[in-house]
């Protein structure tokens, strides 16, 4: 932030390595945001108030993990305005792909839920973010 006003700063890598501090470049900040990437001549921001989960569950008596199922319920305040999509990742166990990772939703009604019909009976792990705005 310059004098109140939130901004986008660009340095180069191997002076900030060097710790010069000294942008190459700056430009107003459009959004209040928490996340950006510079990708040549364009700004990608991702706006909006970012919740990260970072779980692994399993069931207790070692059932298989059922294609749609919830397994918690987000607080309103950390519930999304639209159905997002994650990527978590799984032991593999029940799995004859070898793959180890779980398509995960999360619905606006707070509920992340499991979305893989291989009958997984391992853990799962959501290690990814979405935005309620």
């Amino acid at each position: 932030m310059t004098n109140g006003t939130a901004e986008y700063r660009v340095y180069d890598l191997d002076a900030f390595k060097r710790h010069d501090f000294t942008p190459v470049t700056r430009f107003p900040a459009l959004h209040r945001i928490q996340s950006w990437c510079l990708y040549g001549d364009f700004v990608h921001q991702n706006a909006g108030d970012r919740v990260d989960l970072h779980l692994r569950m399993g069931h207790i008596d070692g059932a298989p993990w059922t294609n749609g199922q919830a397994f918690l319920v987000l607080p309103p305040r950390l519930r999304p305005n639209r159905t997002q999509s994650l990527v978590g990742a799984t032991t593999g166990k029940g799995d004859d792909t070898g793959a180890l990772t779980v398509r995960l939703e999360i619905t606006t009604d707070g509920k992340p839920c499991v979305f893989d019909e291989r009958g997984l009976t391992g853990w799962i792990g959501p290690d990814a973010g979405h935005f309620t705005a």
